[in-house]
Order: C-alpha cells, then structure tokens, then sequence
C-alpha cells in the first residue's frame, strides 16, 4: 500500500467516522431526547443542563459537523480531479454533489441556529429555575418560542442529514 493509498483511507475514515458521530447524534437528539424533554417538562432541566454545559454536546456535534464537511470537500475535489465538470455532471457526481450540499446545509443550520438555540434553552431554563419562583407567562413564552425553533430546525437538519446520507450511499450506483 502506498502513501496516497494510506491517505485516501485515512480521509474515508474520518468522513465516515464523523459523520456517524454527527448523524446519530442528531436522530437521537431529535428522535428521543427533545420529545422525551418536553414530555417531561422542567424535571428535564437538569439532564439537559448536564449535557449541554458539561458533557458540551453542542461543540462536539458542530466540530463532528465540522470535520465531516471538510474532509468531505477534500474528498470530492480528490473524486472530482479538481472538480472536472464531466465527473460533476456525471450521475455519481451529481449524487456526490447532492448530499454533500444538503451535508452543507445542515452543518451551517446546526452552527447559526440549532447549537445557538440549545444554548439558549439551556440559559432560560436554568435561569427560570434559579430564580426561586414559578416562571412568569413571558418567561414560559419565550422558553416555548425557542423550544418550537429547536423543533422546526431539528426537522429540516434530519431532513438534510437523511438526504445526505442517502446520496452518500447511493452515488457510487448512480453510474460513471
């Protein structure tokens, strides 16, 4: 084995690896954690607090994110030869192209509106609990409105990640 055999095996790695990380995270986020939280109500805070504050969810997903992205841009313009636009409009290229913009989209959704969000949740909650009295109406409403945009954003990430994936894992079929 050669050293760009050994390399091109360590960038699939890495993509594979942290794209594992970064999509399962997000189902089981999205899947089980935030409806098993609402469902629970403010005894949930504390669990969510943990995770959010010192297991440091949010950084390690956008970083997984992060890196599955760019080592994916390094994958494609290595699959592309320099993004040659016959391989680009090829059907595995479209299909490479497909996933990797939705894989795109979905990181840039987790950095600018879900992890700031979660952050967000996290500072309300733990503040509302903190203040020794039951929340007020606008505390509760503006806690409700993050919770309805951590939703909507966690539907539309598992949306692009869903595409992503299937695109990954169809191209190569896709043809020449």
């Amino acid at each position: 084995m050669n050293t760009e055999q050994v390399f091109q095996i360590v960038l699939r790695i890495l993509h594979i690896a942290s794209g594992v990380f970064w999509v399962g995270t997000a189902w089981f986020f999205f899947g089980w954690i935030e409806p098993t939280t609402k469902a629970i109500g403010p005894q949930a805070g504390p669990f969510m607090h943990h995770v959010v504050r010192n297991r440091r969810i949010v950084p390690a997903i956008v970083s997984a994110g992060a890196v599955n992205v760019v080592v994916g841009l390094v994958l494609y313009w290595r699959a592309s030869a320099g993004l040659n636009p016959a391989w680009i409009g090829s059907g595995i290229g479209i299909g490479f192209t497909l996933g990797g913009l939705a894989a795109i989209i979905a990181w840039l959704l987790g950095l600018t509106v879900i992890g700031p969000t979660v952050e967000r949740l996290d500072e309300a909650g733990t503040a509302m609990a903190a203040a020794g009295r039951p929340p007020t109406p606008d505390e509760v409403t503006r806690f409700h409105a993050l919770e309805a945009r951590l939703h909507r954003a966690g539907q539309g990430d598992l949306v692009l990640l869903a595409t992503a994936v299937i695109f990954m894992a169809a191209s190569r079929y896709l043809g020449g």
